[in-house]
């Protein structure tokens, strides 16, 4: 029998769960640890301590915020990050999905959960073959777009 695995994973927590903080929360070290695990086991060499120093330090103002996306051009794995925040959300929700392939899908899961699990404000985790909202935001063809507050979000592409 075969093993079919879900190759979308995405989830909703707030923007300070993906960042590390020093000790007093006042200055911000870089991205949480297990979303470099998350990159590292996708095969993305993404730098995501340089991208969370000038990404998450400043939220900003609300209701703003781009789309984030890293992929490699020589496999199918790819991380989305969808910083922007609705305009009354004081929690800073944002999504972060993955695709993965059956060979990095266990270890991704783990950092995956991992970022989850550790959250303060976890918000939803979902997992498939078929995701629309990750597809969505991994498609080019989708942006810019206009949000129903009038902000208009762009993606970013991080080709690595």
């Amino acid at each position: 029998m075969r093993t079919f695995y879900p190759s979308w994973t995405i989830m909703r927590v707030s923007l300070s769960d993906l960042a590390l903080w020093s000790h007093d929360e006042d200055r911000l070290l870089g991205a949480q640890p297990e979303l470099a695990k998350l990159c590292k086991a996708l095969g993305l060499d993404w730098d995501v301590n340089t991208f969370a120093r000038e990404h998450f330090g400043d939220p900003g103002d609300a209701g703003t915020g781009d789309v984030y996306l890293c992929k490699s051009a020589s496999a199918e794995s790819l991380v989305a990050l969808d910083l922007c925040t609705h305009p009354t959300d004081q929690y800073d929700i944002v999504t972060l999905a993955y695709r993965c392939d059956a060979n990095s899908y266990e270890a991704s899961l783990a950092a995956a959960r991992r970022i989850f699990d550790q959250a303060e404000y976890p918000v939803s985790f979902e997992q498939g073959h078929v995701v629309a909202k990750a597809e969505e935001l991994t498609d080019p063809a989708n942006f810019p777009r206009q949000l129903s507050w009038g902000y208009t979000q762009r993606l970013h592409i991080v080709d690595i």
